[in-house]
């Protein structure tokens, strides 16, 4: 009877207790984004740069740089600060050093573009004998601009309003100051020189032989 009241008492007098449930600890979305983007990205190494090489003259020379200057100045023309980008390099004979230019490479371009036009305009304007002969012995093929690109073997040639030579240390340059070679320096490759419409060949002859023979038809007003 003890052991039944104490049964008895134990089933009654206990209180019943709910079954224990599992809680599944569910990471939030943006934790999870987190951890994803941190995986995927590259670990940093030492001493890579983000930044991108700036254009220009590369860090190692190759052999087209070789015996050239650094750009320094700005362009006599347009003054535009000359650097690796815009800078040239010229020479007036083959056989000489290069030299800096004085223009630019949009400048000099420009002149190559212009210089056979307006010497055709000078062509046609003039009414002097003598000096349309200078003329037709300065016909230009390549570009030359004394000021930006002068001959440093050589003194300034007579120009054809000029009556006279010009007195100097130097005898007068044989190609009347052309430009036989530019060198670019952004990619240092050679630039073309021949003025653009320039006559070449026999047909560079046939048009200044024409011009003398008209010149011949002109007075010399210098003589007056």
């Amino acid at each position: 009877p003890i052991q039944k009241r104490m049964g008895c008492g134990s089933s009654l007098g206990a209180s019943p207790q709910a079954p224990a449930t599992k809680v599944s600890a569910k990471p939030s979305p943006s934790s999870s984004k987190h951890k994803v983007a941190a995986a995927s990205k590259p670990a940093s190494q030492p001493g890579s740069q983000s930044a991108s090489k700036p254009a220009g003259r590369p860090a190692s020379k190759p052999a087209s740089w070789a015996g050239h200057q650094k750009p320094s100045g700005d362009c006599m023309l347009c003054m535009e600060e000359l650097d690796d980008n815009n800078y040239l390099e010229y020479k007036i004979h083959d056989e000489q050093k290069w030299q800096p230019a004085g223009f630019c490479v949009d400048c000099v371009e420009q002149l190559i573009s212009e210089q056979w036009t307006n010497f055709t305009q000078l062509v046609a304007k003039e009414t002097c004998r003598a000096a349309l002969l200078r003329l037709c012995a300065s016909c230009p093929l390549n570009v030359k601009d004394w000021i930006a690109m002068p001959c440093s073997d050589h003194s300034k040639p007579q120009g054809h309003k000029d009556k006279a030579a010009p007195k100097a240390d130097k005898p007068p340059c044989p190609t009347s100051g052309e430009v036989a070679k530019l060198w670019r320096c952004k990619d240092g490759t050679l630039m073309k020189t021949q003025l653009k419409g320039a006559k070449v060949g026999k047909e560079r002859n046939a048009y200044i032989a024409h011009l003398k023979e008209f010149a011949m038809l002109l007075e010399d007003t210098e003589a007056e």
